[in-house]
């Protein structure tokens, strides 16, 4: 059961680093960064060679992002089958219950504050996850 709980917890985690990195991606503001690395920001550099090729980047974050969303849909319907083992009535009802528990907990955690984030604080969050995200590219 706590490998469950992990599970979807990490899941959710990467979903939630996948959405607020496209909108990091596409929002960050590229004339301060290109000024940054003008002045001699190394780490500027780094971030504008991982923003250059979008389509890779992007590309890399929608297979990411339904990579996390189905690990996390197929952990939230062991879960909750588990929950209802031995009541016969709800085991015939484990996909809706796993759609009305988990879409929720989904779009909140896992899309709307992340992008909201994202938008907000793209310059800064953009720092953060250029490594990451240059790991994900290669693999």
């Amino acid at each position: 059961m706590n490998f469950l709980i992990f599970g979807l917890f990490f899941f959710l985690f990467l979903s939630a680093f996948f959405s607020i990195s496209e909108f990091v991606a596409i929002t960050a503001n590229r004339v301060k960064l290109e000024h940054a690395q003008k002045e001699g920001d190394k780490q500027a550099s780094e971030i504008l060679f991982v923003l250059k090729d979008m389509d890779r980047l992007i590309a890399c974050i929608l297979i990411g992002n339904n990579i996390a969303n189905v690990g996390l849909s197929a952990l939230a319907t062991l879960w909750i089958s588990r929950l209802v083992s031995g009541q016969e009535i709800l085991q015939n009802q484990v996909p809706v219950l796993t759609a009305l528990m988990a879409t929720p907990v989904l779009l909140m955690l896992g899309e709307i504050i992340p992008k909201n984030l994202g938008s907000r604080y793209a310059d800064i969050i953009v720092r953060w996850l250029y490594r990451p995200l240059k790991f994900f590219m290669m693999v």
